[in-house]
């Protein structure tokens, strides 16, 4: 692929399980960050990835009741591990999953606030070469 960034083909953030519609601005505000710096990541990981098959991950996230990340974990992966998608969407969460006074209601019974993030990078090769990346967030 010439040039030294990659095109990412548009995305969207799609929502996973947000048991309660109030919480959906909430729980966008939250991810369209996270995925933001992910996405920055990703285009210079890109760069020369070589990437053959899918690469897909799921994580959860754990938010304490003031808003600080206090827990990241690896749920599922998928794909060659060509590409550290892993380590982007670490790099993302330490970087910008954060919220002020997140809502009561999103908290679990431990009294923290579970995300589950997963995405998947995979090549297109079409009339218009590039790479597809699909972004989902969600509440446990």
């Amino acid at each position: 692929m010439p040039g030294a960034y990659p095109e990412i083909h548009e995305y969207d953030i799609n929502l996973l399980n947000v048991p309660d519609r109030a919480l959906v601005p909430f729980v966008r505000g939250v991810s369209v960050p996270v995925f933001g710096k992910f996405l920055e990541l990703l285009k210079s990981g890109l760069s020369g990835a070589g990437l053959r098959t899918p690469e897909m991950l799921e994580v959860e996230a754990v938010m304490n009741q003031a808003g600080e990340m206090i827990d990241f974990a690896v749920n599922q992966r998928s794909g060659s591990g060509s590409l550290p998608i892993d380590r982007y969407l670490r790099l993302a969460c330490n970087d910008a999953f954060s919220a002020q006074n997140p809502p009561p209601a999103a908290r679990g019974e431990d009294g923290n606030i579970h995300f589950i993030f997963r995405t998947a990078v995979e090549w297109q090769p079409t009339q218009r070469p590039g790479y597809l990346v699909v972004l989902s967030a969600g509440l446990l």
